[in-house]
């Protein structure tokens, strides 16, 4: 096997005549400017020129950046600190049907979501977030995932018999608590219940201890998230009835920036194409949904659906 010519180390005798140090200082100099030059054209090439949209990115590299609130069973962590909840799931189950297989997962409250999402910390939400008319003119919205009514948590045995968010409105010095961003916030608002007697909250853990320490006495939140705090918490329970004025459920989905529509496409496509079918309800049943809260525009009547 030839190893190749053999690079000498010789000096260039300089012709008769010229400068040969001199020579060599330009020149040097002049390659020297040249690679600096080249360098610098080449960073901005890189900055300006050559910045990928989120969905070239995304399928040059296989990772998704996806941000989460802490809200059980739409999003909290199991036993192992993993990452997991309804919409954790159905997000990993859609992204490995793209092909994407690495996701990095970065937690924040979920009053700043939204913010965050635009200000490009992460990609998409995935926590159960309602879709609501102003949230859509900050968003770009996939199908909704799954579909949830509201209802309400109070200290054990109900002591003000609270069923509603107008027994709330009709008894003096009661206080409703919600989560920041979230709309049961709203929904209170426009039932009635007075801006001064609904605290807000950055997360579940602040708030369980407002009613606990008698600083506010229910907390609304979705059907699902409720029902799951009552079972852990032996001194709370879940208002049963609850009588709500909505018309009809909110229902959650996924977010992306409105300049990554592409990618949104790109997700919803494969996400309707999920939605209903056996993996997904079975996916979806720890978390204590089932096909009642599939939205309507996606339910399945096949045999790929569960009874």
């Amino acid at each position: 096997m030839n190893p190749g010519p053999v690079e000498e180390n010789r000096q260039v005798q300089p012709e008769p005549g010229f400068a040969a140090p001199w020579i060599r200082l330009r020149w040097s100099t002049l390659g020297a400017i040249f690679l600096l030059s080249a360098a610098l054209l080449i960073g901005l090439w890189s900055l300006f020129g050559a910045t990928d949209t989120t969905a070239q990115r995304v399928a040059h590299t296989g990772v998704i950046r996806i941000g989460y609130a802490l809200e059980a069973p739409f999003a909290f962590h199991d036993d192992q600190g993993r990452v997991t909840g309804e919409s954790p799931e159905v997000a990993r189950a859609v992204w490995q049907r793209l092909g994407v297989r690495h996701i990095e997962w970065v937690r924040t409250d979920f009053g700043s979501l939204i913010a965050q999402l635009r200000a490009g910390r992460f990609d998409q939400i995935a926590c159960g977030l309602f879709i609501r008319p102003d949230r859509e003119r900050l968003v770009a919205f996939t199908s909704p995932s799954v579909c949830i009514g509201p209802a309400l948590l109070v200290r054990r045995g109900n002591p003000l018999h609270l069923h509603s968010f107008a027994d709330i409105t009709g008894r003096d010095g009661v206080r409703l608590a919600v989560i920041a961003g979230a709309v049961e916030g709203e929904d209170a608002a426009k039932a009635g219940v007075p801006p001064d007697r609904i605290v807000s909250y950055p997360n579940l853990d602040v708030a369980l201890n407002g009613i606990r320490n008698n600083l506010v006495d229910a907390l609304a939140l979705s059907a699902p998230t409720i029902q799951r705090l009552a079972d852990q918490n032996a001194d709370l329970q879940r208002a049963l009835p609850f009588q709500c004025p909505l018309s009809k459920p909110g229902c959650g989905a996924f977010a992306f920036r409105p300049a990554d529509k592409k990618l949104r496409d790109r997700f919803d496509r494969a996400l309707r194409e999920y939605i209903g079918t056996e993996a997904h309800l079975e996916l979806i049943r720890p978390f204590g949904m089932n096909k009642d809260n599939l939205p309507g525009s996606l339910q399945r009547q096949t045999k790929e659906s569960v009874p």
